[in-house]
């Protein structure tokens, strides 16, 4: 039988193993593809332009007018602001600003053919015209079909086939 010290048998042992260690070779330098952008869309079938950089594309809309009565039991000059917001694009993250006339609150919105959604008008109201905590009042139009949501009751938007679809609906402020 043979005797080994420990120093000897680990430098067997290392000897066995070999260098694992990677080789590079000896050429090292390459050819990287060059960045290309891609293709710029076209306007294929005469429609719409591209949305530039920034907008965002919700496909074929339609402008549809919405508009809601303003609150009569509140001050004219304590509202503040009125936004109309919804459950989808464009609607949804920032709303749309409403402008006042003749005691209606209204907004035209490009509305996607295919929205199938909900939406509600929030009143900012603030006694002081430099509050910046506004009280919130959520109402709807009267007109407009509704339905009960988490937050309360809610406008319905149905999606479109096309623009010539009557949305006039969403716009009438007639008193009942």
């Amino acid at each position: 039988m043979m005797r080994f010290s420990i120093p000897t048998l680990l430098l067997l042992v290392g000897a066995g193993c070999g260098d694992d260690s990677p080789v590079m070779p000896d050429d090292t330098e390459r050819e990287l593809p060059a960045h290309v952008a891609p293709p710029a869309p076209r306007d294929v079938d005469g429609g719409p332009p591209p949305p530039l950089e920034g907008e965002i594309d919700f496909g074929d809309c339609c402008d549809v007018l919405f508009a809601v009565r303003d609150i009569d039991h509140i001050e004219p000059e304590s509202t503040s602001s009125v936004t109309l917001r919804g459950s989808g694009a464009p609607l949804d993250v920032d709303g749309e600003p409403m402008t006042l006339a003749d005691g209606v609150w209204s907004a035209t919105v490009c509305v996607p053919l295919s929205y199938d959604g909900t939406y509600h008008y929030e009143f900012a109201i603030a006694d002081d015209p430099g509050d910046e905590t506004p009280f919130i009042e959520t109402l709807t139009n009267p007109n407009v079909p509704q339905e009960s949501s988490a937050t309360g009751t809610v406008n319905r938007y149905a999606p479109l086939e096309s623009c010539a679809d009557d949305t006039g609906i969403h716009g009438d402020t007639t008193e009942r």
